[in-house]
């Protein structure tokens, strides 16, 4: 009589049994969305054993025969929730970095490049200057690896630990104290102690790993810095609409697990530049008796109006021109040009600049400055026209105009006679 036997690798019952119980219950795993319920790399091993008998009765030497099957990675990655959007001005530097999670969902370590899709809304925005951390390859697209596993058994906690036996683990992978994953929702950090067969997290996850199948995942966080475009063609604001694709790797015919985060928001705005006048009879006070819109300039207990102020021959008045950035952009090339008015006489040596409204003057005249040096000063007084090359990075030789920051001022200080 020939007997053949059929041996199944262990908890291959269980598996098959399991899987009877999904159907019953008619849950389906889709192919391809990581659902996979063993790690990859996983080998399963099948073996057939053969006894017989020769003619005359004889018991032969047992047959065997198995055959192997690995585990191919069905990858799986999601993005957590979008940053909130800042704003900055026109060739600004974001305000600070933007932070997103993406976690590998699969069932088995998977190595994901990440694109960014930023577009903007308008074509007087031009692109800005993005980047993506961490870069863990020197290969073309952002790199990051991401741990993943799927448990293989239920998870122990003894001593402030959980152990889970899991299949195919690179080691590697992990970073003690440092890597963190998600296990049902619920992030936990790597351990002392993992092996190839088992994972070690701080904390209790055993009752998030009662058995088999219960998928392991790390999470990492990007960061998103940068520069924001340069707004032209006189448009005030416009936006940098992100997003950033993850693609990981196509193996053993299965197709790569990509994900796309939600959109969000640079707001780019432009500089917006507001001037008012202010001025003083400094030698007569009583000409300052009905000035109305009354204020102090700059720090300083001089009292500024707006209109109002009375002055007679002699006297001699002094201007206080603000210049505001009301936007979030940078102004540049920002010009002063003051035609004095009839029946007044420019005071040599009078012009006071505070380039970038830190209230010190930090050009004043005389000094290094004159109205008229040609050595790359910022102020020039021609006849009866005052030109400030206002803000910072001025320059009278270039004719070139300095930058007021977003919600920054500058302030000029000049003065007059009476004929």
């Amino acid at each position: 009589m020939r007997t053949i036997s059929v041996h199944s690798p262990p908890g291959f019952l269980k598996t098959v049994l399991a899987m009877l119980a999904l159907l019953a219950a008619g849950v389906f795993i889709v192919p391809g969305t990581a659902q996979a319920n063993t790690a990859a790399g996983t080998t399963i091993t099948n073996s057939v054993t053969v006894d017989y008998d020769d003619a005359g009765g004889t018991p032969q030497t047992q047959v065997t025969a198995s055959v192997d099957v690995t585990v191919s990675l069905v990858g799986g990655v999601a993005w957590g929730t979008a940053p909130a959007g800042q704003g900055t001005g026109s060739g600004s530097a974001l305000p600070s970095a933007y932070s997103i999670t993406l976690q590998n969902s699969g069932n088995g370590s998977d190595t994901f490049t990440i694109t960014d899709n930023t577009t903007e809304s308008s074509v007087n925005l031009s692109a800005g200057s993005f980047t993506v951390s961490p870069d863990e390859s020197a290969a073309a697209g952002v790199q990051i690896t991401l741990f993943g596993t799927v448990s293989s058994g239920a998870g122990v906690f003894a001593a402030g630990v959980t152990t889970i036996p899991a299949g195919n683990l690179t080691v590697a992978d992990l970073v003690v104290g440092t890597t963190q994953v998600d296990i049902g929702g619920t992030l936990f950090t790597v351990a002392a102690g993992s092996t190839a067969t088992q994972l070690v997290v701080t904390g209790d996850a055993s009752g998030l790993v009662g058995g088999a199948g219960v998928q392991i995942g790390e999470v990492a966080t990007l960061t998103y810095n940068g520069t924001a475009g340069t707004l032209s063609g006189g448009t005030t604001s416009a936006t940098h609409d992100h997003n950033l694709t993850a693609t990981g790797l196509a193996q053993d015919g299965n197709a790569a697990a990509a994900a796309t985060s939600t959109t969000w928001q640079t707001t780019v705005s432009a500089g917006v530049l507001t001037v008012t006048k202010y001025v003083r009879n400094v030698d007569n006070n009583n000409g300052n008796a009905s000035g109305v819109g009354g204020t102090t300039i700059n720090g300083g207990t001089d009292t500024f109006y707006t209109g109002g102020v009375t002055g007679n021959p002699g006297n001699t008045l002094e201007y206080a021109v603000v210049i505001t950035n009301t936007g979030a952009g940078n102004a540049t090339d920002v010009v002063f040009v003051d035609t004095l008015s009839g029946f007044t006489t420019y005071t040599t040596s009078t012009v006071q600049v505070d380039t970038d409204g830190d209230n010190t003057y930090d050009v004043t005249l005389p000094g290094s400055e004159t109205e008229a040096d040609g050595e790359g000063g910022i102020v020039t007084v021609s006849g009866s026209v005052v030109t400030v090359y206002a803000g910072t990075g001025g320059n009278e030789t270039t004719d070139t105009g300095g930058v007021i920051a977003g919600s920054g001022t500058a302030v000029v200080l000049y003065r007059v006679t009476i004929d």
